[in-house]
Protein backbone atom coordinates (compact mmCIF):
# COMPACT_ATOMS: atom_id res chain seq x y z
CA UNK A 1 0.00 0.00 0.00
CA UNK A 2 2.83 2.41 0.83
CA UNK A 3 4.49 1.76 -2.54
CA UNK A 4 1.16 2.22 -4.35
CA UNK A 5 0.63 5.59 -2.65
CA UNK A 6 3.95 7.10 -3.75
CA UNK A 7 3.04 10.02 -6.04
CA UNK A 8 5.38 8.93 -8.83
CA UNK A 9 3.72 5.47 -8.81
CA UNK A 10 0.04 6.13 -8.28
CA UNK A 11 -0.20 8.62 -11.17
CA UNK A 12 0.20 5.67 -13.55
CA UNK A 13 -2.75 3.68 -12.18
CA UNK A 14 -6.20 3.88 -13.77
CA UNK A 15 -7.40 5.10 -10.39
CA UNK A 16 -4.60 7.38 -9.18
CA UNK A 17 -6.20 8.34 -5.86
CA UNK A 18 -4.42 7.64 -2.59
CA UNK A 19 -5.45 4.29 -1.09
CA UNK A 20 -6.47 4.29 2.58
CA UNK A 21 -5.74 1.40 4.89
CA UNK A 22 -9.46 0.57 4.93
CA UNK A 23 -9.60 0.49 1.11
CA UNK A 24 -6.46 -1.64 0.97
CA UNK A 25 -7.84 -4.13 3.49
CA UNK A 26 -11.12 -4.39 1.53
CA UNK A 27 -9.11 -4.97 -1.67
CA UNK A 28 -6.99 -7.62 0.04
CA UNK A 29 -10.05 -9.42 1.41
CA UNK A 30 -11.57 -9.61 -2.10
CA UNK A 31 -8.19 -10.50 -3.63
CA UNK A 32 -7.65 -13.39 -1.22
CA UNK A 33 -10.89 -14.99 -2.44
CA UNK A 34 -9.85 -15.02 -6.09
CA UNK A 35 -8.42 -18.08 -7.81
CA UNK A 36 -7.24 -16.26 -10.95
CA UNK A 37 -5.19 -13.43 -9.47
CA UNK A 38 -1.59 -13.73 -8.26
CA UNK A 39 0.63 -10.96 -6.89
CA UNK A 40 4.36 -11.64 -6.65
CA UNK A 41 6.86 -9.71 -4.57
CA UNK A 42 10.24 -9.08 -6.16
CA UNK A 43 13.23 -9.67 -3.91
CA UNK A 44 16.87 -8.78 -4.52
CA UNK A 45 18.80 -12.06 -4.52
CA UNK A 46 21.85 -10.60 -2.82
CA UNK A 47 20.46 -8.27 -0.16
CA UNK A 48 17.09 -9.94 0.28
CA UNK A 49 15.39 -6.54 0.09
CA UNK A 50 11.90 -6.32 -1.39
CA UNK A 51 12.26 -4.29 -4.58
CA UNK A 52 8.78 -4.35 -6.07
CA UNK A 53 5.71 -6.28 -7.04
CA UNK A 54 4.10 -7.65 -10.19
CA UNK A 55 0.82 -9.46 -10.76
CA UNK A 56 -0.86 -11.76 -13.21
CA UNK A 57 -4.63 -11.85 -13.05
CA UNK A 58 -7.78 -12.74 -14.95
CA UNK A 59 -6.02 -16.03 -15.69
CA UNK A 60 -8.36 -17.83 -18.09
CA UNK A 61 -7.30 -21.40 -18.83
CA UNK A 62 -10.11 -21.86 -21.37
CA UNK A 63 -8.92 -18.91 -23.47
CA UNK A 64 -5.32 -19.55 -22.46
CA UNK A 65 -4.62 -15.92 -21.56
CA UNK A 66 -4.16 -13.53 -18.64
CA UNK A 67 -3.45 -9.91 -17.87
CA UNK A 68 -0.30 -8.64 -16.19
CA UNK A 69 -0.06 -5.43 -14.21
CA UNK A 70 0.15 -3.85 -10.78
CA UNK A 71 3.83 -3.31 -11.50
CA UNK A 72 5.40 -1.27 -8.73
CA UNK A 73 9.09 -0.71 -8.15
CA UNK A 74 9.93 0.06 -4.52
CA UNK A 75 11.37 3.51 -3.86
CA UNK A 76 15.13 3.53 -4.43
CA UNK A 77 15.11 0.64 -6.90
CA UNK A 78 13.82 2.46 -9.98
CA UNK A 79 15.85 2.49 -13.18
CA UNK A 80 17.92 -0.61 -12.40
CA UNK A 81 16.23 -3.00 -14.83
CA UNK A 82 14.61 -5.01 -12.06
CA UNK A 83 11.08 -4.68 -13.43
CA UNK A 84 12.17 -5.80 -16.89
CA UNK A 85 13.70 -8.95 -15.37
CA UNK A 86 10.61 -9.56 -13.25
CA UNK A 87 8.28 -9.13 -16.24
CA UNK A 88 10.39 -11.44 -18.39
CA UNK A 89 10.40 -14.08 -15.64
CA UNK A 90 6.64 -13.85 -15.13
CA UNK A 91 6.00 -14.05 -18.88
CA UNK A 92 8.25 -17.12 -19.16
CA UNK A 93 6.50 -18.77 -16.21
CA UNK A 94 3.02 -17.96 -17.54
CA UNK A 95 3.73 -19.29 -21.00
CA UNK A 96 5.67 -22.41 -20.03
CA UNK A 97 4.56 -23.63 -16.59
CA UNK A 98 1.00 -22.30 -16.78
CA UNK A 99 0.68 -22.90 -20.53
CA UNK A 100 -0.80 -19.56 -21.51
CA UNK A 101 -0.69 -18.51 -25.16
CA UNK A 102 -1.36 -14.81 -24.73
CA UNK A 103 -0.67 -12.14 -22.13
CA UNK A 104 -2.20 -8.70 -22.33
CA UNK A 105 -2.02 -5.47 -20.37
CA UNK A 106 -3.50 -2.01 -20.14
CA UNK A 107 -1.36 1.07 -19.76
CA UNK A 108 -2.01 4.80 -19.77
CA UNK A 109 -0.99 6.20 -23.18
CA UNK A 110 1.06 8.89 -21.43
CA UNK A 111 3.19 6.31 -19.56
CA UNK A 112 5.95 6.27 -22.17
CA UNK A 113 8.49 4.60 -19.89
CA UNK A 114 6.22 1.60 -19.28
CA UNK A 115 5.22 1.38 -22.95
CA UNK A 116 8.90 1.31 -23.92
CA UNK A 117 9.52 -1.51 -21.43
CA UNK A 118 6.57 -3.52 -22.75
CA UNK A 119 7.72 -3.06 -26.34
CA UNK A 120 11.21 -4.29 -25.41
CA UNK A 121 9.54 -7.39 -23.93
CA UNK A 122 7.70 -8.01 -27.21
CA UNK A 123 4.26 -6.56 -26.51
CA UNK A 124 2.47 -4.82 -29.36
CA UNK A 125 -0.37 -2.33 -29.23
CA UNK A 126 -3.75 -3.69 -30.34
CA UNK A 127 -6.11 -0.92 -29.23
CA UNK A 128 -5.71 2.68 -28.14
CA UNK A 129 -8.07 5.40 -27.03
CA UNK A 130 -7.54 8.55 -24.99
CA UNK A 131 -7.66 6.68 -21.68
CA UNK A 132 -5.90 3.34 -22.29
CA UNK A 133 -3.51 1.50 -24.53
CA UNK A 134 -4.04 -2.26 -24.69
CA UNK A 135 -1.01 -4.35 -25.58
CA UNK A 136 -0.61 -8.07 -26.14
CA UNK A 137 2.15 -10.65 -26.31
CA UNK A 138 1.54 -14.02 -27.92
CA UNK A 139 3.56 -17.16 -27.42
CA UNK A 140 5.62 -18.05 -30.43
CA UNK A 141 4.85 -21.50 -31.84
CA UNK A 142 7.52 -24.03 -30.96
Amino acid sequence: MAWRNVDSVRIWFKTPDMVSLEQHLRWYEAYSQKTDDFVFLIRDRISGALTGQIAIYRVDHFRSDAEIGRLITAPGYEGKGLMKKACASLIEYAMTAVGLKRIYLEVLPSNERAIHLYQKLGFRAIRRDESLLVMTLERRPS
